[in-house]
Parts: C-alpha cells; structure tokens; sequence
C-alpha cells in the first residue's frame, strides 16, 4: 500500500454483491484495464452531463430548518439549540430576538463531493431508468474499494462507502440526522436502492474538474460483466 493511505474503513455491512450500470464503453474498461471514473456531485446536477436518468438538481444538499416555538430570546448565556448555534454568531454583546413562527434554515450543499454510485439490486427497469447499456457485479465490494482508495489522489479524502437514505432533503432540527447530504436522496428514487462510495477534496483549490480517473488493473478481478442491454 502506498504511504500516508489509510487502510479503508466500511462501518456497515456490505451487500455481497453490488451492481454498476454504465455504458458498455465503461464497462469494458473496467473489466479490460480496471479503469473507472468517479465523479462530483455538480457534474449529475446537469442532465446535459449526466444523462437523463441520472440527473439530479439538488444532488448532495440538504437543509435544516428551525421554526422558534414561541417567542425566543438568544444570548451568550443562553444559546440557541445545536445545530442553530452553529448558524448564527452569539457574543456577549449580541441578542436575538424570535417571534413564534420565525423560521431560521441552513442548507448544507457539497457539490464538490466526488461520489461512484452502485445499486443493492439488478433489474431491468434500472437499466432503462439509467438508460445504461451494461451491468458490472462488483462481487468483493470491500476489496474493491480498498483498491480504488489507495489509487485515490491525496488531494481527495476518504468520507464513506454506505447505502443511500430515502427521505426529504428538508428537515426539522428536532430530526437533524447529520448525514452526509451526497447520502441522502428523495423517497421517490428508492427503487435505486442505491450505495455510494465519496470522497471530500482536501482544499477546495485542488479541484481539477468534474472527474477523478482511477486505473488499476486489480479491480477487474473483483467484478465481471453482469447483462448487457438487448438492443431494440
């Protein structure tokens, strides 16, 4: 393993097999040179980019929002609740003021996230909705991201490899989850039942373009070609 790359860390259970729909170009790539292209989240925020099927407007954000119960009154000596203390800036000379009603909002956006997506699940229907031409099983998920890790520039850190949640990008504070936005996604893509692999870039100065191009020939021995489309 090359210097300062952590050994990958996966605090869930994995599925024993994910699937990758992509175009049979890629495919091939991956199983011929273990070549594969991990993208940000910006880049599936554009359907001319991404493609119909995988374009996504609000792609990696997420926003809490807090409504004052009642009349509110914030001071150094009593702060508002986490994660509100967070948004506003309380100092000894400061005083805030809420009506009942008044609704403070923070949206959490991370377009720069570089994320590869999987699913739990073949189907067909995935395969039209991806409008995808081919279907890779990666069939030792842990092996295969450990190898994509230690390829990963250094300029990208490690964030999580965990099976995307189906709810509201909207929440109350009082359900303030946490998650990471590039895991969260609207009820209506649930049938994706979707896994992401993502990545943080380490200063934002670094970022290259809307892709990270990784080749390592071990990869292609952790997964095979799956089904490819039937042309019509």
């Amino acid at each position: 393993m090359p210097k300062n790359r952590p050994t990958l860390q996966v605090k869930v259970p994995l599925p024993r097999v994910l699937y990758k729909y992509l175009p049979l170009k890629y495919a091939k790539e991956l199983l011929s040179k273990g070549a594969i292209r991990v993208s940000t989240a910006a880049y599936y925020r554009n359907e001319e980019d991404a493609g119909a099927g995988r374009q996504d407007a609000t792609e990696a954000t997420r926003t809490v929002k807090y409504v004052a119960p009642g009349p509110m009154e914030f001071t150094a000596a009593s702060p508002p609740p986490y994660p509100v203390n967070e948004w506003i800036n309380i100092t000894e000379a400061t005083h805030w003021r809420l009506k009942e009603g008044v609704s403070l909002s923070m949206k959490y956006d991370n377009p720069n996230t570089l994320v590869y997506c999987m699913s739990a699940r073949f189907g067909q229907d995935l395969m039209k909705q991806f409008h995808a031409s081919a279907c890779v099983a990666i069939q030792k998920p842990t092996q295969f991201f450990q190898l994509v890790s230690e390829h990963f520039p250094l300029k990208y850190s490690w964030v999580a490899l965990r099976q995307c949640e189906y709810r509201q990008r909207t929440e109350d504070v009082t359900e303030n989850s946490g998650l990471h936005p590039v895991f969260l996604k609207p009820p209506e893509y649930a049938c994706e039942k979707e896994w992401r692999a993502a990545w943080e870039p380490v200063s934002e100065s670094q970022l290259a373009g809307p892709h990270v191009n990784i080749v390592c020939e071990a990869l292609k021995r952790c997964c095979r070609l799956y089904c490819i489309a039937e042309l019509s």
